[in-house]
């Protein structure tokens, strides 16, 4: 298993430990996707943290070998399909998912943060769409998911050029919600994502809903769509009182 897993109160932490570089392979994501799945299950976890075992790390970027063995044919293109489903199910467990990013989020370690609600990161952090420079695009989501983010100029810019954008100017251009500079990240990253977690969790996976599944809907089907959310969520807090 490359992933620990723990528990504080109402935090659900996965953090990758796959050395030297937290290489992103196909069964390292089959692995996140199982405990996502379980954490999502849990109704007791009220957000789940994305995070590295070790500091000045994040996420890697995406195993080579495992893509060179797609593009040879000697692995199902299927394989290649464990980026949607587990990045789909980062959106899609019903608790907020909040990356924290203590170093580089590069290729396929800035798509997987892209697919979670919050990103928090250190001034270590880092996000790069390298693709370009090697001659490929993005296979993982950021042509769709980034634009979203910080809007379709900038989104344009990161993905043609290949241009690394760190903390600071990600916080600038709404890539990162919280730049958190402290000694230890890992505790400082935990106690901002549990102030999260203190919030009711009804209104926090309602809230995650409308975010998310409106995105999908014409606009006058996702303000519906809120209200019927507002209105099941308020109703069982006036029961709860």
């Amino acid at each position: 298993m490359s992933w620990q897993v723990a528990r504080e109160g109402a935090v659900g932490i996965v953090a990758v430990d796959r050395p030297p570089d937290n290489l992103t392979s196909f069964a390292l994501l089959r692995e996140l996707d199982e405990l996502l799945a379980a954490f999502g299950n849990d109704e007791s976890v009220s957000v789940v943290v994305i995070t590295a075992a070790r500091p000045g790390m994040f996420v890697g970027r995406a195993d080579r070998a495992d893509l060179d063995k797609v593009g040879r044919g000697e692995l199902d293109r299927d394989e290649f399909a464990n980026w949607l489903h587990t990045l789909r199910r980062i959106e899609t467990i019903p608790q907020p998912v909040v990356a924290a990013i203590d170093g580089p989020a590069w290729g396929g370690g800035c798509e997987l943060s892209l697919a979670c609600t919050l990103r928090i990161g250190s001034p270590r952090a880092e996000f790069c769409q390298m693709e370009i420079l090697r001659g490929a695009i993005p296979g993982a989501g950021a042509s769709q998911r980034l634009p979203w983010l910080i809007g379709a100029s900038r989104a344009a810019e990161m993905i043609l050029t290949g241009r690394a954008v760190g903390a600071q100017e990600a916080t600038e251009i709404g890539l990162l919600n919280a730049l958190i500079d402290a000694a230890d990240f890992r505790t400082a990253a935990l106690e901002w994502s549990a102030e999260l977690a203190a919030r009711r969790r009804p209104a926090l996976v309602a809230a995650k809903r409308a975010l998310n599944e409106g995105r999908d809907l014409p606009l006058l089907e996702g303000l519906l769509h809120e209200q019927q959310l507002f209105l099941d969520v308020f109703s069982d807090l006036v029961r709860e009182q």
